[in-house]
């Protein structure tokens, strides 16, 4: 059986010579747990025989000093593309703060006062004829 990516819609399969490189899931419990997270399937756990492609890791994550290509000790996956938006994981954005004005404690606003200017003539009274 060909082995390939449990990511979620990822389709990389393990063949000779296509330039991927395939992870097994790390034996070491923490670890093993923290790539089951981070894949987000729901009541899902790796097997033993069960492998993540290399797409699915920073860069950073990798030696690359000798002939072959490997995977740092600790280095968990985070490159995800393929999750449907809903399963990303948000964007944190900070709001702008408010700003506190002084308003008195009963949070009405102060009374417009009307200059004499603005002030509507007086109706006059009706008078009897």
């Amino acid at each position: 059986m060909v082995a390939s990516c449990v990511a979620y819609g990822c389709a990389n399969r393990l063949k000779k010579g296509c330039g991927l490189t395939f992870h097994l899931f790390p034996k070491d419990p923490e670890l093993r747990s923290l790539w089951e997270r981070a894949v987000r399937r729901e009541r899902w756990h790796a097997k033993d025989g069960d492998r993540l492609c290399c797409v699915h890791f920073a860069p950073e994550c990798f030696d690359r000093t000798g002939q072959t290509t490997r995977l740092r000790a600790g280095s968990v996956p985070s490159v995800f593309p393929a999750f449907p938006e809903h399963l990303q994981k948000p964007v944190k954005r900070k709001r702008p703060g408010r700003k506190h004005e002084d308003t008195p404690a009963n949070n009405c606003s102060p009374q417009h006062e009307k200059s004499e200017a603005e002030e509507e003539p007086p109706v006059p009274s009706p008078t009897k004829q």
